[in-house]
């Protein structure tokens, strides 16, 4: 696989930045929820403090894909690791395929909260 095949479908930033006079180390990752990238994904919830799991509105399969999402960072994160679900494409809202009442209807851990 070539490097800027690799990057196209794998995005990382990094930024230090200071909240409430402490440094914070921000890493964000954008897998476009691919499998492949599942193995390296899996050893970063563990010294995570949040995940936002990012569904597309528009896309009912990538909203059916968040409990899967869930279920791994229970299975590889620490215990107190805040959650937060992100519907986004809200600028294409006409194609909207996943109802903000399905989404809330959905069952979230009660460490999850959600932006829809």
């Amino acid at each position: 696989m070539s490097n800027e095949f690799f990057l196209a479908m794998f995005a990382q930033k990094i930024r230090t930045v200071e909240v409430e006079g402490k440094t914070v180390k921000l890493q964000i990752w954008d897998t476009a929820g691919q499998e492949r990238f599942r193995t390296i994904t899996s050893s970063y919830y563990r010294g995570a403090h949040g995940i936002i799991i990012v569904y597309d509105i528009t896309d009912m399969e990538s909203f059916n894909n968040v409990k899967q999402w869930l279920d791994e960072i229970d299975r590889y994160a620490n215990d107190s690791v805040r959650k937060l679900l992100v519907g986004n494409k809200c600028d294409l809202a006409e194609n909207r395929a996943v109802d903000t009442s399905v989404a809330q209807v959905k069952k979230l851990p009660s460490s999850c909260s959600s932006i829809l």
